[in-house]
């Protein structure tokens, strides 16, 4: 989505990039490793564009939401 939309965001010189992540991205959870180095990758892209693209007007931020429970957390009771 990011290389879909940086072309534009480019042209007009302004645009803001919103990454869904979650609190994994900042935790090693025992038999969620998968889930949270995802998590972790997509926070790290997300801050390495903030830097790289600010120059150009784009901004570049992580939204985490709060828990909720999915198929995936009733694995962890």
């Amino acid at each position: 989505m990011n290389r879909a939309v940086l072309p534009a965001m480019r042209r007009q010189g302004s645009g803001l990039l919103l990454h869904i992540s979650s609190g994994a991205g900042r935790l090693a959870i025992p038999a969620m490793g998968f889930y949270c180095a995802s998590k972790f990758v997509l926070e790290a892209l997300a801050e390495v564009y903030r830097y790289e693209l600010a120059s150009l007007g784009i901004d570049s931020v992580v939204i985490e939401p709060g828990a909720y429970r999915t198929a995936i957390t009733s694995k962890l009771d």
